[in-house]
C-alpha cells in the first residue's frame, strides 16, 4: 500500500509541476503575441499612484476579458497593467500621452475605440465607454 500512495503523491505533485509551467508558458505567450513585452521594454512603470479602474479589452490581438486590465491616468501618461494572475511577463507600464494616438470608434455592434503605441508597434482596444473614461481622467488631471 505504501507504494501505491507514493505512486498517487508523485502524480499529483507531477501534474501541479504541469499545471504551472503551461500557466507560466501561456502568460508569457499571450505578454509577447500582444506587444505587451515591446510596452515593458519602452514604457515600464513602477507602482502606480492615483485611482484606477479594471476593464476588458484588447491589447494587440490579445484578448482580456472580465476586468482582467488596470488603468489610470498621470499627467505624463496613461498607466497599464494587467490583473495578478495574468501578470506574469507582462506588468505595469505609463505609455506618454505624447506616444499615444486615439482612433474614433470603429463601426459595429460593439463600438471600440483604439489606443495605438506606434513606438511599440502594438495597441489597445476598448468600448467606447472605457475610452470616454480614459480621457477623461487625462483632462482632468
Amino acid at each position: 500500500m505504501p507504494t501505491t500512495l507514493g505512486l498517487v503523491l508523485g502524480i499529483i505533485a507531477l501534474v501541479v509541476v504541469w499545471f504551472v509551467v503551461l500557466w507560466l508558458a501561456i502568460c508569457y505567450t499571450i505578454a509577447s503575441v500582444s506587444g505587451w513585452r515591446r510596452l515593458r521594454q519602452l514604457y515600464e512603470a513602477g507602482p502606480f499612484e492615483g485611482p484606477t479602474f479594471k476593464f476588458a479589452g484588447y491589447v494587440g490581438p490579445s484578448r482580456f476579458r472580465g476586468a482582467a486590465l488596470i488603468a489610470g491616468a498621470t499627467p505624463v501618461g496613461l498607466y497599464l497593467n494587467v490583473v495578478a494572475p495574468f501578470r506574469i511577463g507582462a506588468g505595469p507600464v505609463l505609455i506618454p500621452w505624447h506616444d499615444i494616438t486615439v482612433s474614433p470608434p470603429s463601426g459595429g455592434p460593439i463600438a471600440l475605440v483604439t489606443f495605438e503605441f506606434p513606438a511599440a508597434r502594438t495597441r489597445l482596444r476598448v468600448q467606447e465607454n472605457v475610452a470616454s473614461k480614459l480621457i477623461a481622467e487625462r483632462q482632468r488631471i
